[in-house]
């Protein structure tokens, strides 16, 4: 009632009266020390924790800061290691591929080195097998030309035999006990 009239528009004036300033204190002492005191000690005993609250706050964002940074440290420690192992992992690579590549011109030397025998055999072998052919032929044609003379020869003295006398049967009989048949 009082703090109604203190709030009154028509009141608030400068020259504000004692009494009434004695019945706001004395109304708002009452309304802190009633029925109202519990809710009030109860905020009064949040705030009072609050200080406990803001420090046990700090404490726990101290030790996550703490842990947070360590495990950043490991993550960069870890990065560190990784990224030295991915430069010696490029290094063995490109170690590897010129490793591969002098390989492969000494394989593309020892096959050209290779191959330049075995083309000079091959060649070398079908000269000879042309050679043998050859050698063949002059054998065939020399056993013909043999064959031929001999059977020349031969009809020369078949025809020698048939145009020479034949002898008597008694002489026949003669050069049969020396083991010559005539025919």
């Amino acid at each position: 009632m009082a703090l109604s009239s203190v709030m009154d528009s028509s009141s608030m004036n400068n020259d504000v009266r004692y009494g009434e300033l004695i019945s706001f204190f004395d109304n708002a002492q009452e309304y802190f020390t009633m029925a109202n005191e519990e809710p009030f000690d109860r905020l009064l005993s949040r705030f009072a924790r609050v200080p406990g609250k803001f420090e046990k706050t700090k404490i726990r964002s101290e030790q996550l800061k703490q842990r947070y940074i360590a495990k950043h440290g490991s993550f960069v420690q870890r990065l560190e290691q990784v990224s030295s192992l991915k430069k010696q992992l490029k290094s063995h690579c490109e170690d590897s591929q010129r490793n591969e590549a002098s390989l492969q011109e000494e394989i593309a030397d020892y096959r050209a080195r290779h191959q330049d025998p075995a083309q000079r055999y091959l060649q070398i072998s079908k000269d000879l097998a042309r050679m043998e052919i050859a050698r063949s032929v002059a054998l065939k044609d020399m056993a013909d030309a043999s064959i031929k003379r001999l059977v020349t020869k031969l009809s020369a003295k078949e025809a020698n035999l048939i145009t020479s006398t034949v002898p008597d049967r008694g002489s026949q009989m003669q050069g049969s006990d020396d083991g010559e048949v005539m025919e």
